[in-house]
This record gives structure tokens, sequence and C-alpha cells, in this order.
């Protein structure tokens, strides 16, 4: 069970829904309706409908979704079952999953969010050396809407107060006049946490260098003038410990590169280092009179200074084909979660790469993670490209760890890279290290201690309409377990009425909307990294009429 900080209150009430057949809704016989409303509630203010929550319905392997319009209002028609039914939020509020709803003909479940805390997300953005970077935009977007944002001050520093969430950070300065620095660039830190005060630290640019773009005519003279135009260059970076995507080298005025050749026929961009990719094709634009056609030309990974030489040819020419002889290279390397728990269901892993290959560009290839005993290889061959290109691409590798997979270190043992041309790289664990890169997955240990929840009621019996408090405690049963963590669940038989974060080993409960009855009421623990989950004993809840009263 999920739930959210201190300063959010969940208020679940299911009750069966007669409300479906008044307004007209026909349910087959093997059909369910489950329905509700999902509302905010800020600190000292009535609730009000959350619209943008998505709401998902999981059976097995399926899902169905429904996200509430403006009054908050959602609805699933889903065979007769039970389910985990889970809550998507917009930023502010974080998602919660209910399990075991039961639903069979008509259920509603309706869902009170509160959280209004702000919380400030601050850091400096510096150049490789640790020179400010001023002015440039810092921003936060979720679900691609901007949130919040400002611009960086004389210090490099940003201060953003936003709504706690997960979010994109998004960082872009145009028109630069720092020789330290492209003209522009930009970059994304995607599925940043914000859940309290968070202070990213110094965000230090990669190093830039020099890429120098040469332009010869068919007699090897310069050419002079001669408009070159380059998309923006792109690569993948560690930037102050976050794995930032899409980094950019571009233009003073827009994100592309330009410029025209002096008269040795060159023309020098500062671009970032390590490899780097255009988005699109690059091209030289001659001058009409030099009697020669605009044409394409490809840059290649940038490591330091880098000079391309472009060279036109006499008319009925054709430049020689390079020989592509030599395998892809391996430029960057990382594997996201570095730690997975599959005590409960198979869990998958991305391994992010940086692959580059000047002349035929990479094809395929396949990583292989071997077990910490030895005994076991999980291989994944499905190499997909997000950005770049086959001569410069970054990769994502889905690896998928089967349930109750061998707890310890699963490491990388071979990756084996290929180009169009055949040519073949392949790394070991020693060769992946040596490049600077972790090649570890780490499988935990499922939980290891038991716990006994307890369960009371105060008072009981409780006169209708007053209110009744439910006390769940989570007692370790090895005296030296750490102590427990995670959430409770309070229902009503398998309706949940309340989830409440365990405090100090306890969780409470206050509700006064008991009816006249007698009410069967458990305590679900959720269980944490330590402990597993545990049910209490139900307690007989007793609700009498009022006194004096009907």
């Amino acid at each position: 069970m999920e739930s959210g900080s201190s300063g959010l209150r969940v208020a679940l009430i299911a009750a069966a829904a007669a409300l479906l057949c008044a307004l007209g809704f026909a349910a087959s016989a093997d059909a369910a309706v489950l329905s509700g409303t999902v509302s905010g509630q800020a600190p000292g203010e009535e609730a009000k409908p959350l619209p943008e929550t998505v709401v998902s319905i999981f059976a097995g392997e399926e899902r169905l979704e429904s996200t509430t319009d403006a009054k908050g209002a959602y609805s699933l028609e889903v065979p007769d079952g039970v389910y985990d039914v889970r809550f998507d939020p917009p930023p502010g509020y974080e998602a919660i999953t209910v399990h075991a709803v039961d639903v069979t003909g008509s259920r509603a479940l309706n869902v009170v969010l509160t959280n209004a805390t702000t919380v400030r997300l601050t850091g400096a953005l510096l150049t490789a050396d640790g020179d400010p970077v001023p002015d440039a935009s810092v921003w936060l977007t979720a679900g691609g809407k901007s949130s919040f944002g400002e611009r960086t001050d004389e210090n490099g520093r940003f201060h953003i107060a936003a709504l706690p969430g997960t979010y994109t950070l998004h960082v872009e300065k145009f028109e630069g006049t720092d020789p330290e620095l492209p003209e522009s660039f930009s970059f994304e830190v995607p599925s940043l946490a914000l859940e309290s005060d968070r202070d990213l630290g110094e965000l230090r640019l990669p190093a830039t260098t020099t890429l120098t773009i040469q332009v010869l005519d068919a007699n090897d003279s310069p050419l002079f003038r001669a408009g070159v135009t380059m998309p923006p260059l792109v690569r993948q970076a560690e930037i102050g410990g976050l794995l930032a995507s899409e980094l950019t080298s571009g233009g003073s005025s827009n994100p592309n590169l330009g410029g025209l050749t002096n008269s040795e026929g060159r023309v020098s961009f500062v671009v970032f280092g390590g490899t780097v990719a255009p988005y699109g094709k690059p091209e030289v634009v001659p001058q009409p009179t030099s009697g020669y056609a605009r044409t394409a030309f490809t840059v290649p990974p940038v490591e330091g200074e880098t000079t391309v030489v472009v060279r036109f040819t006499k008319e009925g020419e054709e430049e020689p084909e390079p020989k592509d002889t030599t395998g892809p290279e391996l430029k960057e390397f990382g594997i996201e979660p570095t730690s997975i728990d599959t005590s409960s269901s198979a869990q998958e892993v991305l391994v992010r790469a940086h692959i580059a290959d000047d002349l035929s560009g990479f094809a395929a290839g396949t990583v292989t993670f071997t077990s910490p005993s030895g005994e076991q290889t999980i291989s994944s061959s499905e190499f997909k490209r997000w950005n770049g290109s086959a001569v410069a691409g970054d990769y994502e590798i889905p690896v998928v760890f089967a349930e109750d997979s061998e707890p310890g270190d699963w490491v990388v043992t071979k990756m084996v890279l290929r180009d169009a041309a055949g040519n073949e790289t392949i790394l070991g664990t020693a060769q992946i290290e040596e490049l600077g890169f972790p090649p570890r997955v780490h499988v935990e240990q499922p939980p290891s201690f038991a716990a006994e929840v307890t369960l009371k009621s105060n008072p009981n019996p409780v006169q209708l309409g007053n209110k009744v408090t439910f006390t769940a405690r989570v007692i370790p049963l090895d005296i030296a377990a750490p102590a427990p963590g995670g959430t409770v669940v309070f229902l009503e038989g398998s309706s949940p009425l309340a989830v409440v974060a365990l405090n100090e080993g306890k969780a409470s409960f206050s509700t006064s909307a008991l009816g006249l009855d007698t009410h069967t009421i458990t305590a679900h623990y959720s269980g944490d990294a330590n402990f597993s989950p545990a049910d209490s004993k139900s307690v007989s809840q007793v609700v009498t009429p009022r006194k004096g009263g009907h």
C-alpha cells in the first residue's frame, strides 16, 4: 500500500452504490462498475474536486484506466472481482494504491487527498571550471505542462517553490556570450522526485571543446564565406549526479549552429565535449558564384578538438568510400534502477548506453547479466535508440529479472556491439569498469522479519454519531529487528476505510460515520523492506442508538 507524506490525509469511503441503476446504466450479470470521486483539500478549506487524476484498475496483467473529469468523477466497467485500484493525481498530491477492492455489481470508492505543502528546489548552475552561469532559465514540468520556474542569479543559483511531486527539470540558455559555453544550450532531467526541500548542489556542465568545419574546393583550396548550418549537437551527460538527457549545444539566436567560413575555409563552434551527434544532417551552402551545390556532411563523435573537412570534388569525380574495419565504441553506460526487489514480481531494469560507430553505424547488440553464484544468466538484445543516430546514438536496453531472482549483485559479464559492416566489439566486466562505468544491479533480499498486528477500538460500544478511534500497533516478533515502517489500512470487511502511515509502530484512525450495526474491523500492515505484510485479528465494533434518540 502506498501513502503520502505526513501532510497527506487519505480518506477512502467505500459503500454499495445503487446509483448506477438510478442513472440508467445497464450492467450485465458478469460486469460491475466502480465509480466515485477524487477530491483535494487544502488545510482549513473545504474539499474540492480534483480533475485529471488517473484511476487505474489492475487485474493480473490487465490494466484499465479512467481520468477524473472537472467534477473529480470517474467510472470504470470491469468484470466482477477483487482489484487493486491506483490513484495518480496531479502534482501536489502523492499517488496511492488501494488493494483488494471487492467490486461486485456496483461499488463507489471516493478519495479525499489533502496536501498543499510547498517545497523548495535549489541549486547552482556552473561551468566545468566552477564559474557561475547567470540568466539561464530553470523550470519544472509535469505531464507536459510547465508549472514552476525562474532564472539563475549572478551566482548561478536558482530557488523554485513547487508542490510535492515528480517533475522533469528543464535548463536552457540562449544567446550566451561566455566563451567557455556554447552560444546556446539546454538539457532535461526526467523523473526528478521533489517530496521535500531539495538542494541539488552544484550542477556543473561538462567541459567544452571546439568543433571546426573546414570547407575545401576540388583543388583543396579554402572556400571563403561558405555557409555552414548544423542542427544542435546532442548527448547524454551526468550533471551534478543527475542523468541529463538531450544536453544540446546550439547557436546564438536559435538551437541550430551556423556561420560563414573565413579566408582559411574554416568556421568553429564551441560544443560540449564527449560523444555528441547532431539531430539531423549538417550542410554546407557555398556561394552561388563558386559553382558548387549545397551538400550534406557527417559529424563524427567529438571527443576533444575536432576538425571535419568537407571537400568538394570536380564534376564527375567521387570521393573514395572509406572502409569500416573497427567495431562500435561504448561511450556511456548506466543501469537504472541499480537495486530491485523481485520477491513478489518480476522487475525490469533499463541499461542506458551511448554507442558510437563513425562509418557504417551501430546495428545490433546483446547485454548479458550473470547471477552472484554464476549459475544463472539474463540477456537482452532489445536495443531501443531514443536519441541521435546509428553513428552516435543513445539507447535503452530493457532487461527483465524474473520473480524470486537470486539475491545479490548481478554483473554485466558480456556486452556485444555490432555495426552494419559486421565488425564486433566484445566487452567483459573488466573492460566496462575500465571505462569508468558500474556494471552491476543489486537484487534485494526479501523481508527477513515478521511482525504481529494488534487492533483496538475506543470506545466500544459507541453511540451513533460519536467518534470512535481505531489504533493498530505493529510489533516485531524478533527483538533484534529494526523499527517497522510502511502503512496500515483499516478495513470494514474488504472495504478500506483509511490508509495511515505508521509512526513509531502505531497508526490511528478516527471516524463518526459508522451506522447502527456491529462492524467487523481489521487492520492490514503493508510491510516494508525489512518486514513482511501482516493482518490483525478482527474487532467487532458495536454502534448503539443515541440515548433518547432513534
